[in-house]
This record gives C-alpha cells, structure tokens and sequence, in this order.
C-alpha cells in the first residue's frame, strides 16, 4: 500500500501500545503513566477510564463493555466501567509473578487467553530478550471460574494473541522466532500447535480478528540481517550484547506497517508505508474500512483507510 489517507489522533500521553473498540465507538488504549483512555475518533474528545497504577498493554473490550487490560507490572486486569471497579485476575502463576503480561483476547464463553512474553525480564528491557534468544515466554488461559491454565512455555517473547472468528483455534505470535502459531482449540486437532505463518518479514506484535475474521498482526519491524548474525552467537556473548543494549533498530523511523491473514494463513492485506510522524506499530483495530494503530513510540494513533 502507498500513499494510504491517514489522520492523527492524539491521546494525551505517551506510548499507546495497543488499541481496542468499546460499544460508543470510542477507541481505548493504555498509555505508559499507568491510565487507560477512552478516544472519541471523530472529535478526538479523551476521558480518562482508569490509571491501574501499573503500565497498561494489551487490551480487548467483551461484549458488555467491561476492559480486560494486560498490566506489564501487574498481571492480567480486570476494569467494570459501570462500577468504576478494577480487578485482578491473575497476578502469579505456580507463586511466580506474571511479569510482562502483553496481550489478551476473550472468548464467547469468557474464557481469557493471555500472553507472559518473558518471565526474565521487565517491559524496558525487552530487546535483551530478544537478543538473549533464552525463551522463557509463556501462554496462558483463564477460566470464567479463575482456573489458570499453563497452554505453552519456553517460547520467545510471546507477544499477540487472538482467536479465530469460529473459535476454533487461538493464533499466537512469537516476536523473538518472527512467526505465527496456531493453538488448535476444538476437533480432533484440539491442544496441538502448529505453524500459522512460520516465517514473517517483520517482527510480530499484538494480534486482532476483525469483522470479516481476519486475522491482523502488528509489524513494529523488518527482519534485520544483524539480528540473524546475533542468534548465531554462543548465548554468553548474545546476554553480554544485550546487556551492552548493543542491539538493532527495532523501530526504523517512519515504517507503518501492518498485514492481514485469512483462517488459511493467505495474506490478504499488507499495510506498509512511510509516515513522517509515525511508526514501530505495536497494535491496531480495524473499523469497517478504517484500521486504527497504536505505537510504543508516538503519543497519537494512526487512522488508516484501506
């Protein structure tokens, strides 16, 4: 896609990691000095909804309006606008913390799947995991009874999740081996994993399944030749590297990009162009034909027409 008609939208904070749709039409994302703002996107009116204290990331908003919000500090969240209430639903896992709680998506049942992208290291620290290549990224499933459930582990930086439009399988990313996987959840596959995209351009981030069930992956980044030399490296010199912080531009300046999978894996859209005000897409919502991004690097979102 070149040239696509774009607008900004200010968010009044900084770094809106991911973005999700409540039932006004309101856009809601999560910024880094702890709140969670609603965005009307035609006027650009904010309203504060809650500040959780901690740093908000991945969000998804059920039927009834209620924001289940992954808390990099605090676990996986629960926020009841109608009460002004805010939840915890899992902060540890086996008396571990659930460090670096990224992305969520909630079933028709209420059923939350979730993702711990490294249980290593914080959220400021999240390209030394990558460098380390050490996979400690984890998946998880909440029950409505509160049952958590251990899906996979070891993986490398866990990222976005979402589910298939039938819910018949979660699709998972891992950032740190640049893919797709496919957790099947119902048929004679249930509870196997197999590739979805097994080889992305880009590192992947959040996830999302539109109205027509797509399947849409944030692309902060292109695939990076130095990246692939570093996972050559025995992994004492890799943590050395990225303790140094000695690692690639994961944020290329003015790269937008996002693209769009069928249930079979077939690329149907590839949103990829220069803005001279935007870039690193670390999440995005699709709006009829609108699709709405989100950024760890901007403090405003991007409206993208396809």
């Amino acid at each position: 896609m070149s040239d696509p008609q774009t607008r900004l939208i200010a968010v009044s904070g900084q770094k809106p990691e991911d973005v999700a749709i409540l039932s006004t039409g309101e856009l809601v994302t999560g910024l880094d000095d702890g709140r969670v703002v609603a965005i009307a996107p035609e006027t650009g009116q904010i309203r504060t909804l809650v500040n959780t204290g901690g740093r908000p990331l991945g969000l998804e908003v059920t039927a009834d309006d209620q924001i289940i919000i992954c808390d990099t500090e605090l676990g996986l969240l629960k926020f009841e606008p109608k009460q002004q209430k805010l939840i915890v639903l899992a902060e540890r896992f086996a008396g571990e913390p659930l460090r670096l709680c990224n992305n969520c998506t909630v079933a028709r049942d209420g059923t939350i799947y979730f993702s711990q992208s490294s249980r290593r290291y914080g959220l400021k620290d999240w390209k030394r995991d990558l460098v380390d290549g050490i996979g400690t990224g984890r998946l998880f499933r909440r029950a409505p009874s509160g049952e958590l459930t251990l899906l996979a582990d070891q993986l490398l930086f866990t990222n976005g999740v979402t589910l298939t439009a039938d819910e018949s399988s979660l699709i998972y990313a891992q950032s740190g081996a640049m893919n797709l996987t496919r957790l099947w959840l119902k048929g004679d596959k249930a509870g196997q994993h197999e590739p979805f995209i097994a080889a992305l351009e880009g590192f992947p981030d959040n996830l999302c399944t539109d109205h027509k069930g797509l399947i849409w992956v944030a692309l902060p980044s292109a695939k990076d030749r130095r990246f692939n030399l570093i996972q050559r490296l025995p992994a004492r010199t890799r943590r050395m590297i990225g303790w140094l912080q000695q690692v690639l531009p994961l944020h290329p300046k003015g790269t937008v990009w996002a693209q769009a999978y069928d249930q079979d894996g077939k690329l149907v859209h590839d949103v990829h162009f220069q803005h001279p005000e935007f870039e690193l897409v670390t999440g995005m919502r699709r709006v009829g034909d609108h699709l709405y991004l989100s950024s760890l690097q901007r403090s405003n979102l991007l409206e993208v027409g396809l």
